[in-house]
Formats: structure tokens, sequence, C-alpha cells
């Protein structure tokens, strides 16, 4: 960003390309005034805002899509505690065994190493499927707060705040010469503004329901974001628990819209 003084001592700020300062001919971009680049992003927000219908599917499929994985996190940690305590209790008998002198050192050795890789291979998988779905159902309301209201919260906001949407909402916001406003999503929002979200999600459940037949995971279709189709989907749920940082935001939201 630069400044420039006018004749009659008004001061305009500008965006200006840096490659094009060091070799004008590398870049056909001029320099544009902060204000008019700052009102195309807010009508940016404009056009990514989903509307009350897209919520609320959104939401529902997600919800659904929430449920389902937390009965298979249930099942999966409920498997995992039993085989630590059944780990547990062999250790318990192997050290018995040992002190009334019915299995060698050598042996004893052995099957304490053994289990031991067992035990701190049952308690990783624990670990992978122990996840707050309370946190992420959270998350997600708030997320989708952010999404409905964006554009009117993000034209009201101050400077600060609305730095704090862009690092939200976005990895990259690309403005180009013509005017256009283009960008590269952020987590969660990659995932919670594909217009694509509930067609996904519902592959993806005829795909769980067939798993393990002929799916060949090598052939998997992968989006022009990058994601193959069950991190498109969100199945990875902890990217919406990780993504806590959209809570103030989300009270600020709240706060503009409560009556003064």
């Amino acid at each position: 960003m630069t400044y420039s003084r006018s004749r009659n001592g008004n001061i305009y700020d500008y965006f200006y390309c840096l490659g094009r300062q060091r070799n004008p001919q590398s870049c056909g971009w001029k320099a544009a005034r902060v204000r008019t680049v700052e009102q195309r992003v807010v009508d940016h927000y404009r056009e990514i805002q989903l509307t009350p219908e897209r919520i609320a599917e959104t939401r529902g499929v997600l919800k659904e899509a929430l449920s389902t994985r937390r009965q298979e996190a249930e099942a999966a940690e409920h498997v995992q505690s039993l085989r630590i305590q059944r780990l547990s209790d062999e250790r318990e008998k192997l050290l018995r065994l040992h002190y009334a002198e019915a299995v060698p050192i050598d042996l004893l050795k052995q099957e304490q190493e053994r289990i031991t890789r067992e035990l701190e291979d049952a308690r990783e998988q624990l670990g992978a499927v122990s996840i707050s779905f309370d946190a992420i159902e959270q998350n997600m309301n708030r997320a989708l707060a952010l999404a409905r209201d964006c554009h009117a919260a993000y034209e009201g906001a101050s400077p600060d705040i609305r730095r704090q949407f862009n690092q939200a909402f976005f990895d990259k916001l690309h403005v180009h010469d013509d005017g256009e406003v283009t960008h590269d999503l952020a987590e969660p929002f990659k995932i919670l503004l594909d217009p694509r979200l509930a067609k996904r999600l519902s592959r993806n459940a005829l795909n769980d329901e067939g798993r393990g037949s002929s799916e060949d995971d090598s052939t998997e279709e992968i989006d022009e974001n990058g994601l193959t189709q069950d991190e498109a989907v969100g199945s990875n749920f902890k990217t919406v628990v990780e993504h806590s940082g959209i809570e103030p935001l989300t009270s600020w939201v709240r706060s503009r819209r409560s009556p003064s």
C-alpha cells in the first residue's frame, strides 16, 4: 500500500503491485484505491453468503452425518476400551504367574513387550476416535451463523473485525485488475460453503455401506480444492473442532443483531 498527496494537500491511499514497481513490464495491473478494493471485498461477501434455505439444508445433512459418525465412534471407543481392559488383565495375570515361578524370565519379558505394544496401539486408536461431538456441533453452528450473516456483518464491522472475518473465511483473497474478486476458502468454510455438500454426504453414506466390497481407494476422485470425497464431506470432523477461533466473530455478529 502507498500514499499519494494531491496538489491541494489531500492524501489518497492505494494498493499497488510490487512486481510492477520493480519491472513495469511484468504486470499490467494499475494501482487501485483502498476503499475501492475494500468495497469489492464487501460485495464479495454477498456472493458467498448462504441463503436461509442453504443454511437449513447444510445443518440438516451435517447433523445426520454427525449422528452416524458419533455412533461409529462410540462403537469403536467401546471396542478399544475392552481391548485395553483385556490387555491390562493379561499383564496382571502374567505377573502373578511369574511370581508363582510358572513363567520363565525370558518369556515374561517377551510377553510384556507384546502387551506394551498392543496397549500403546489400543490407546492410540482410542485417542483417534475420542472426538467431542458436542464441540463439533457447536462450532458448526457458529460457522453457519457467520455464513448466514457475513455480508451485513462485514459491511458494518471495524477494520480489525474485518481482518478477523477475512482470516476466518479465506486462505487467500484475489483482487484482479478487472475488478473481479476470487478466493481460496479456509476450513471449515471450504466444506460448509460447498454447494455439493449434501450430494457428497449422500454419496459418501452409500459408499460407506458398500465399503469393503470392490471399492478402490486409489481411484478416489479429487475435487478442484484438492480434497478427496471423504475430506470434502467432512468425515474427519476434527477440522470443525479445531476452528474455535470463529467464536469471537460469532459473538460480535450476535451483538450486532441484538436490539439496543
